[in-house]
């Protein structure tokens, strides 16, 4: 718990314009790790300011949504109300949140987006391209090939081709608890995959230490710019730099500059 008290207060020092957040916040999917959440999430900052998605961990109950909706109310939507794929205006981004939660038989944490989003997020990229607005993605599964089958996102294909051909400058996932770093090739340039480390490990954690990530993502002379910061636990307990880096890809045609 000390690890992400102090991650959480060295982030909302920050004051991020939208803090992301790709899922595994409960275990069981219980009423009760819901409400409790709560209150660690509006510490992150305003509600307006959070957004969640879930993760495999979310959707072990039976009916599991309801409750996660009803304890994070608005954190869990874009701006035009409940539903996946929400889409999230931040200055002259488009955020779009996936869900990949889907129940499955013990020892299984495969996920599943479905004919239904995948084609609502088409319509959501068609969208923020035809806008102007660099596209961040967020889901917790990874859509690209990391993990084990009994852990991967079933329709991770699929996902990747929407992707490609939507024109998202970046996708942002959860699940293994660990940084990663991986790419989707598309035609407008290769999409950076960034994986979240743990935000509750320990400094000497072998997976790595527990970390958030600060992203800023820009247009400018017809290329999307995207830097992030890690800033991690030390052994001291203090929260510390970790590595940075710039991804640059040409912006999809049709794609205006954006702050």
């Amino acid at each position: 718990m000390r690890v992400a008290e102090a991650l959480i207060d060295d982030l909302a020092a920050q004051a991020p314009d939208l803090v992301a957040v790709t899922g595994d916040l409960v275990h069981l999917s219980l009423p009760a790790e819901f409400e409790a959440a709560r209150p660690w999430l509006a510490r992150l900052g305003p509600a307006g300011r959070v957004a969640t998605i879930p993760g495999n961990h979310e959707a072990l109950a039976r009916g599991w949504d309801g409750p996660m909706r009803a304890a994070w109310g608005e954190m869990t939507g874009g701006d035009d109300g409940p539903g996946f794929p929400w889409l999230r205006r931040v200055g002259g981004v488009a955020v779009i949140g996936l869900s990949s939660a889907v129940a499955t038989p013990p020892f299984l944490a495969t996920g599943r987006i479905g004919s239904e989003q995948l084609a609502a997020l088409r319509r959501r990229l068609d969208a923020a391209r035809a806008g102007g607005a660099p596209a961040v993605v967020l889901v917790h599964h990874p859509p690209t090939e990391l993990l084990s089958r009994r852990k991967s996102l079933t329709d991770a294909a699929a996902l990747r081709a929407v992707l490609a051909e939507g024109g998202a400058a970046l996708v942002l996932h959860g699940h293994a608890h660990r940084a990663l770093l991986s790419w989707i090739d598309a035609p407008h340039g290769r999409i950076p995959v960034l994986g979240a480390p743990s935000g509750s490990a320990p400094a000497d954690d072998p997976r790595g230490p527990g970390a958030w990530r600060l992203f800023r993502v820009s247009g400018e002379r017809g290329a999307v710019r995207v830097a992030m910061h890690e800033r991690r636990i030390g052994r001291d307990g203090t929260v510390q730099d970790g590595p940075a880096l710039v991804f640059a890809l040409p912006a999809p045609a049709g794609t205006r500059d954006a702050a």
